[in-house]
This record gives C-alpha cells, sequence and structure tokens, in this order.
C-alpha cells in the first residue's frame, strides 16, 4: 500500500501560476496585437532553407529566398531594413487603410506611415465621457513613447488615433456649444449697454443670463442628457430665449427715471436718496412690465409643458428644457435681477445734472419722482406737470 496517497490525481506543478505574465523577449511575447514590425521580425529570422515548402508545386510558386533570411541580430541594419521590408510588405498582399506600412509613391520604397493596431480594454461607447477619457490615456501613452523616440527619425511625429469619429463630432460639439453660449452672452450685453447706456444694469443683465443658462445646463445634465446634435442645437438656443425678461426689465428701470435731490455720494442722506430712488425705479419698472413679462414667460411654460405630453423624445427634450428655462427665467429676473437693481442701480446715476440732478422742490416740499413723460416737460429751471 502507498503511506501517502495522493490525494489530487491531477496536481499541478505551478501552484501559482501567472496567467498574463510581463514578457519582455519577442520570442515569446503573445501576439495580441498587429505589430507589424513582430512578423516582419520572424520572417528575417527564418532559415532561408524553410523559406519555401516541400513539394515541387510550393518550390515553383515560392521559391527559397537567398536574401532577408536567417538574421539572428535584432535590430537590422539599417541597409538590410530598407531592402526587405518592401519585399516584405509585397508579399503580405493589400490590407486596409488603418494597418500595416504606407510607402512612398515615388517609387523610392521609403516608409512614411507605420500603422501598430493594438486591443484596448474599453468598451467603445457613445457617452462623451467615456470616449473622452479613452482618447486621452491613448494620447498620453503614445505621447510619452514619441517623446523618447530619436529626433529626426520620424517616430517622434507619432499620433494616437482609433474608432473616435462619434467623439470628434461630440468634441466639436461641445466646443461649439460652449463658444456660441458665451458669444450670445457677450452679444447681449453689448447690445443692452448700446441702447440703454447703462453699464451696472446692463452688467447685471448678463449676469443674470448667465446664471439662467447654468442653471439649466445644470438640470438637464442631472436628467441624464448627454451632448449629441440634437442637444447642442437645443443648448444654443437657451441664451437667446433667456435674455427677454432680463432685458426688458432692465430697459424699463433704466428709462424710468426719478427726480433726485442732494445726489452725493459722501454723505448719509444722499446715499439714502440715491438707494430710494433706485427702489422706486424698481418698483415703477415691475408694475408697468411686470405683468407683461410674467404672462409671457406663463404661456411659453405652458407651451413647454404640453410638450412634456408628446411621445417624440425630441419633443419631451425641448419641451423639458423650455420649461425649465422660463422658470428660471422668470424667477432669475424678479426675484435677482431686480432685488440687484434696487440695490445697485443707483451706480448709473440715472439722470443728467442738466435736468435732474438739481433739487427740485414746490411748496417747500421735495417733488415726488416723475414718469419720464413729465420730465419731458421740464423747462429750465421752472417745471410744469
Amino acid at each position: 500500500p502507498n503511506p501517502n496517497p495522493n490525494p489530487n490525481p491531477n496536481p499541478n506543478p505551478n501552484p501559482n501560476p501567472n496567467p498574463n505574465p510581463k514578457v519582455n523577449d519577442y520570442d515569446t511575447l503573445e501576439w495580441d496585437f498587429t505589430c507589424y514590425m513582430q512578423h516582419f521580425r520572424q520572417w528575417m529570422f527564418t532559415d532561408c532553407a524553410s523559406t519555401t515548402d516541400g513539394d515541387w508545386a510550393g518550390s515553383v510558386l515560392y521559391p527559397e529566398r537567398t536574401t532577408c533570411c536567417g538574421h539572428t541580430a535584432f535590430p537590422f541594419s539599417e541597409n538590410d531594413f530598407n531592402a526587405c521590408i518592401t519585399e516584405w510588405a509585397l508579399g503580405r498582399g493589400d490590407s486596409d487603410y488603418d494597418t500595416g506600412l504606407w510607402f512612398d509613391t515615388d517609387g523610392s520604397g521609403d516608409i512614411k506611415v507605420i500603422v501598430i493596431k493594438g486591443l484596448a480594454t474599453t468598451k467603445y461607447s457613445d457617452v462623451y465621457n467615456i470616449g473622452d477619457a479613452f482618447y486621452k490615456d491613448g494620447k498620453d501613452f503614445l505621447d510619452g513613447k514619441t517623446s523618447s523616440a530619436p529626433a529626426g527619425s520620424g517616430l517622434d511625429n507619432g499620433f494616437f488615433s482609433s474608432e473616435l469619429w462619434f467623439y470628434s463630432l461630440q468634441d466639436a460639439i461641445t466646443e461649439g456649444a460652449y463658444q456660441s453660449a458665451g458669444l450670445s452672452i457677450i452679444l447681449a450685453l453689448a447690445v443692452i449697454l448700446m441702447l440703454s447706456q447703462r453699464a451696472v444694469a446692463s452688467t447685471l443683465a448678463a449676469t443674470t443670463i448667465l446664471l439662467i443658462v447654468l442653471s439649466v445646463t445644470g438640470i438637464i445634465v442631472k436628467e441624464g442628457w448627454t451632448l449629441g446634435v440634437i442637444e447642442s442645437v437645443v443648448f444654443s438656443l437657451a441664451v437667446g430665449l433667456s435674455c427677454d425678461f432680463a432685458a426688458h426689465l432692465s430697459h424699463a428701470f433704466v428709462h424710468g427715471a426719478y427726480l433726485q435731490s442732494e445726489l452725493s455720494f459722501f454723505s448719509l442722506r444722499g446715499v439714502q436718496g440715491l438707494l430710494g430712488a433706485a427702489q422706486k425705479r424698481a418698483t415703477r419698472a415691475i408694475t408697468e412690465l411686470g405683468v407683461t413679462v410674467l404672462m409671457g414667460g406663463l404661456t411659453t411654460l405652458i407651451t413647454g409643458c404640453w410638450l412634456l405630453l408628446a411621445r417624440v423624445y425630441f419633443y419631451q427634450q425641448f419641451g423639458l428644457f423650455l420649461s425649465c428655462l422660463m422658470a428660471l427665467s422668470v424667477g432669475y429676473s424678479f426675484m435677482l435681477l431686480m432685488p440687484l437693481l434696487a440695490t445697485l442701480g443707483w451706480l448709473d446715476a440715472p439722470c443728467t445734472p442738466e435736468n435732474l440732478c438739481t433739487p427740485q422742490t414746490r411748496d417747500g416740499n421735495t417733488i415726488e419722482p416723475l414718469s419720464q413723460k413729465s420730465i419731458d416737460k421740464i423747462d429750465g429751471d421752472s417745471m410744469s406737470v
């Protein structure tokens, strides 16, 4: 009897095998990628006597090579490499454009491009963040390799590429969306500034528009939108649709002129007068234009809500975008822009020294704020209402 029976009928002589050993030897490297230099090296190392088949047909069709075989040293000399690489490439036949070797068309046989294709661990995805991370990782990897290539060898001009057509489209759309949004806000600021001629009011209006666009962007991102062609077109409309309410209210504030007394920035009474005048102008702007702005936003909001009931996905997307945009535009315009104008609007000096900045009194009392129609009736130092 066997005093030490083996309980395992199939013992493993290597209890801790490494399924993916890191191998640097060309002879044992697993060929899980298309590296043409690897195939070319094996072709050059082949014995000259083993470069043809044994039967007569094989020897006729593929005669034994007397050159470009039997090498034992790698890398090869420049002369051997240039002489043999063309012969090896011709024997492989045609291949698709994104693999293999590209030669100069002038007949010199010089290699212009070497394409090495490998397998990636990242699965293809239409999601922009996944494609962006994959492209940056591949680019950083190849940049690290080409940076150590000999200068002037051509290898230092290598670049990374893959199936990135849709990612390239997404990247261009993303850049275009940011540029269109930024340019639209700048143009909105320029137009409001040109029409109102008030720097503070124009800046506050443009800031409000920017906050509206950023808030809408945050909402649609949280809803899981990925930036595509349709989403980019929708996003490019954000500034144009959100600037109406802020522009109208700031314009009404600027043109709601009031007579002010003792415009002094260096006294408490003067500052109180300036703040009080700005608050009254904001109140009058909301009183005269608030209902119009609110109803315009409400009707557009109802339109967006109806689109949410559609079955077409694009209509649902646009309905969500329009509803959020209208709700935030009205909210920011009334609850952010107007309080800011009431607080900081006096910095614009909404009166001219010639007709508005001199104290106007009647029967010993300071004149209450007047509408622009009444201000136009001012004649010199006298005033008729």
